[in-house]
């Protein structure tokens, strides 16, 4: 069977004849798909058949619909890097537009945390102030997904598996909103099954568990896989930064999001032992 892999386009040749006129520029290399040879395997048995053998006929016969069924994988995986690759020049026009939106939104949210935080009165501590700070961003990090719904529920649609990096990214989103680990994890391998993940993402988990997730919510019982210190080692090096420069910016967003929503986790916690510590020593 074949399995479909990008390969950067080729270079044009620096001896190369222009494609029209003189002086006209090389035409720009397309990019192609890369085959990659994969094994595939047909069991047959005899089973209940007093243990005989396969004539020469049968086993023929079994390796010419082997090659059928492998031909026709390789043309229904071609067909797929075909359809995703169209899709490119759109999801550029599209990528430009969303950094814009997020450019415009951060902006926005300069001016509204300051005013969040002048709301808590001069009498605030700074503690109080840093709080109000992670609870604003991560209510801002939680509006821009709202405002691009439609891209976050548009994941259900992608039939070729992203890299594993934003496949983390979205593992974390999704165990932050407890979904559990078995809606899309298969237990032989402990890897991510990519078409059952990409169809939690609908409106449900976004009207639902993303609009009323509260990260300073004592009463939520996380699995040992949603702990903070799970999903940061999950996440490992992915940094802001780095999802910026090689990322499409919906990922980018996502992992904003999943980063605030353990900052306040973590704050939420810390502040709720310095209240206990406090009315302990109210008591005594």
């Amino acid at each position: 069977a074949a399995a479909i892999e990008v390969a950067p386009p080729a270079e044009p040749a620096e001896d190369a004849p222009p494609a029209e006129g003189e002086d006209a520029p090389p035409p720009a290399p397309t990019t192609k798909p890369k085959m990659v040879s994969k094994e595939i395997l047909v069991g047959m048995h005899t089973m209940g058949q007093s243990g005989r053998e396969f004539s020469a006929d049968q086993l023929a016969f079994a390796k010419t619909w082997t090659g059928k069924l492998s031909e026709a994988l390789g043309r229904a995986e071609l067909a797929l890097w075909e359809e995703e690759v169209g899709k490119t020049e759109a999801k550029v026009a599209s990528d430009e537009e969303t950094k814009a939106l997020f450019a415009d939104l951060k902006q926005q949210e300069e001016s509204k945390l300051q005013e969040a935080i002048d709301a808590l009165g001069e009498a605030a501590t700074d503690d109080e102030k840093a709080y109000k700070t992670l609870e604003f961003k991560f209510q801002s990090a939680t509006s821009a997904l709202q405002q691009i719904k439609e891209k976050v529920v548009e994941i259900k649609t992608y039939r070729m598996v992203p890299k594993p990096e934003p496949v983390r990214i979205l593992q974390a989103m999704l165990y932050s909103l407890e979904v559990t680990q078995d809606a899309f994890i298969e237990p032989a391998t402990n890897k991510v099954n990519w078409e059952k993940m990409r169809k939690i993402f609908d409106t449900d988990l976004m009207d639902n568990k993303l609009a009323y997730y509260d990260p300073a919510d004592e009463s939520i019982t996380y699995a040992k896989y949603a702990r903070v210190e799970a999903l940061k080692e999950l996440l490992g090096e992915i940094t802001a930064e780095t999802a910026a420069e090689s990322m499409p910016p919906l990922y980018v967003a996502i992992l904003e999001w999943v980063f605030k929503a353990i900052e306040l986790r973590e704050a939420a916690v810390a502040k709720r032992e310095k209240e206990a510590e406090a009315a302990a020593a109210d008591d005594e």
